[in-house]
This record gives C-alpha cells, structure tokens and sequence, in this order.
C-alpha cells in the first residue's frame, strides 16, 4: 500500500534525524494545527522553514457560491414542507446555521 505525502515524509525526516516516527507524526500534526488556526486571522502565512499558506480570493469565492446553493436547496425542502419529523427538521436548521457561519468566516477572507 503507497504511503500518503504526509506519511512518506514522516517517515523520511525519522530516518534522516534518527527520530521516532511518532515523534515526528507529533511535530507535524502540532505545526499543521498552528497553521490552520493563524488562518483564521490572516489571509497568509508564512512559516519559516515550511512555506506560505495563502487564501485564493477565487477559491473563496466559488466556496461561498457552492454554499449559497446547498443553503437555498434546504431552505427550500423545509418550505415545502415534506412531511419532516421535528428531529429532522431541527437537523437541517443546525446544518443551516452552519453553512451561515461559514459564509460569514469566508467573507472575512475576500
């Protein structure tokens, strides 16, 4: 079984440093955490030694379109009114809320 980049090289810096893979598994999950949470207050970030992560306007764009439509899409079963049990019903409003908040994070990254 091929290994994923991530694993491949994991296991390459293990090797080469003489490390525990785990270790190494550790070092990486914590940076790509780092990471990804400075994304959420900037639309770049550079980390020395790895690269720099940046928000394609793009990218966000089509996101946020792709949204838009999945939130049009429940909001229109729910109008419809197909017979839904309340479980089901509160569901789709929790799924809605989400896709809310999404979009309002995404609009902070155009």
């Amino acid at each position: 079984m091929a290994l994923n980049p991530l694993d491949l090289a994991a296991r390459k810096t293990a090797v080469q440093l003489n490390l525990p893979e785990s270790l190494v598994e550790l070092v990486i999950a914590y940076k790509w955490k780092e990471v990804h949470q400075a994304q959420y207050d900037n639309k770049s970030i550079e980390d020395s030694g790895l690269c720099t992560f940046s928000i394609r306007t793009r990218v966000v764009e089509k996101n946020i379109l792709k949204i838009n439509s999945m939130l049009a899409a429940l909001n229109k079963q729910l109008q419809d009114g197909n017979n839904f049990t309340e479980k089901q019903i509160a569901r789709k409003e929790e799924v809605i809320q989400r896709l809310i908040e999404q979009i309002q994070y995404l609009e902070t990254k155009l």
